[in-house]
């Protein structure tokens, strides 16, 4: 089993970045340690809103709040420490739902429009710890990684964390590449993964762009973690996973 610490890896350029930090800069241990956005409802957005309001036409207030990033946040999360093992005998494939938010919104308080931002991942996991191919390891090219599913209405009333019959992803989902674990690392870390109508990311990092992810999102639609691990002996550790979505007033 591997040590308690946790090593922190920000994926991206949505999240905001300590003073003395850059998206280039890496600490001790190698990599880059990302500091937290303020949590702000969706209440807290339209109050907000209805204050410049007062000074400003909505139309500019839209504009100031997007530019601000002064979205509203819906976070869904999990802490509970599983292994998603591939087998040579039962599942080569193995593939597990993780976690599910709850049914993305379009109206909030006051009827107000609302449309999703940004989707921001929080991962701790690692691998088995081992590889048999030496050219992997240290890198983000392994056989373990997690998935992003979106999980229609109709396909919505699958349980959290049971074994996925189709390693594809829930019945009627699509599914976007999340996040690759470290190979051959024993060791838990943090990947942050933050996703924007651009679909952008940095190379060699083991993220996903997302590209289509957010545009894809409908009202009634649940977006589903979905541990992965391909061929025998790899495992997928995962620890917790957190999925914060950010409304903007629309």
């Amino acid at each position: 089993m591997a040590s308690h610490s946790v090593l922190d890896v920000l994926i991206g350029d949505a999240v905001p970045l300590s003073p003395k930090t850059t998206a280039n800069s890496q600490d001790g241990a190698g990599v880059c340690s990302p500091t937290a956005p303020a949590a702000r409802t969706v209440e807290d957005a339209i109050s907000t809103r209805n204050i410049l309001l007062n000074r400003f036409p909505l139309e500019l207030v839209h504009i100031i709040l997007d530019h601000a990033e002064y979205w509203g946040q819906v976070k869904a999360e999990r802490k509970d420490e599983i292994a998603v093992c591939a087998s040579a005998v039962f599942r080569a494939n193995a593939s597990v739902e993780y976690l599910a938010t709850t049914p993305i919104v379009n109206r909030g308080p006051e009827d107000i429009r609302l449309k999703v931002a940004r989707v921001e991942f929080t991962i701790v996991s690692h691998d088995q710890g081992w590889c048999d191919e030496p050219g992997l390891k240290g890198t983000y090219e392994g056989y373990t990684w997690f998935a992003a599913a979106i999980m229609r209405p109709d396909a919505a009333n699958s349980s959290v964390a049971h074994e996925m019959p189709n390693p594809a992803g829930p019945r009627g989902s699509k599914n976007w590449e999340i996040q690759r674990n470290f190979c051959a690392s024993g060791e838990w870390r943090r990947h942050i993964v933050a996703w924007n109508e651009i679909g952008e990311t940095v190379k060699g990092t083991g993220a996903g762009t997302g590209k289509g992810f957010i545009s894809s999102l409908a009202p009634g639609d649940r977006i589903a973690v979905i541990a992965r691990a391909l061929c025998p002996g790899r495992v997928n550790w995962v620890q917790s996973v957190e999925v914060s979505l950010y409304y903007r007033l629309a």
